[in-house]
């Protein structure tokens, strides 16, 4: 196969199929970034919510929350944390 031959074969255009499998990877990486981002998102808001019971604790608030609930509340968040490391890596 020549060298013309080569570059002919890359200037036509794109087959339907090409096009369809192309497009489902752009969808598939669309929708495992935005799962990421919710993830994120919610990871943040866990530990915002921890670290006010926390202070809250410390304070004396507690509002009948104990160390079993905090201790709970972080096994979730750590839980959480490792789920995002396997999708973004």
């Amino acid at each position: 196969m020549g060298n013309h031959e080569l570059y002919m074969r890359r200037r036509k255009p794109d087959s339907i199929e090409v096009k369809q499998m192309r497009q489902q990877a752009k969808d598939d990486k669309q929708a495992k970034l935005l799962a990421r981002h919710d993830q994120e998102k919610e990871l943040k808001a866990r530990l915002a919510a921890k670290e006010q019971e926390a202070k809250d604790v410390r304070e004396g608030k507690s509002g009948g929350l104990g160390v079993k609930h905090l201790t709970t509340v972080h096994n979730s968040i750590a839980e959480k944390g490792t789920r995002i490391t396997r999708i973004g890596g």
